[in-house]
């Protein structure tokens, strides 16, 4: 965030900061985001060809992808 920083900031914090600076420009995205859910996800991660993704690595996408999707719920009123 700023340039004595040793790293970067997380993409998910790079939305918060970015919605509390512009809450009209994300806001339609966001709110297109509320029809995303745990089943929809799943059905979408299970479009990945097996032998691209193992059964591990897509548990791990699908849990990871759900944490994501529940925080940038929460920055819609």
């Amino acid at each position: 965030w700023a340039q004595t920083d040793k790293r970067g900031v997380s993409p998910l914090e790079l939305v918060r900061r970015a919605v509390a600076a512009h809450p009209g420009l994300f806001r339609p995205a966001l709110e297109k985001l509320k029809r995303l859910d745990k089943p929809k996800a799943a059905a979408i991660i299970a479009r990945v060809p097996d032998d691209w993704m193992s059964g591990l690595a897509r548990g791990f996408a699908l849990e990871l992808v759900c944490y994501n999707l529940e925080q940038l719920k929460r920055l819609t009123p």
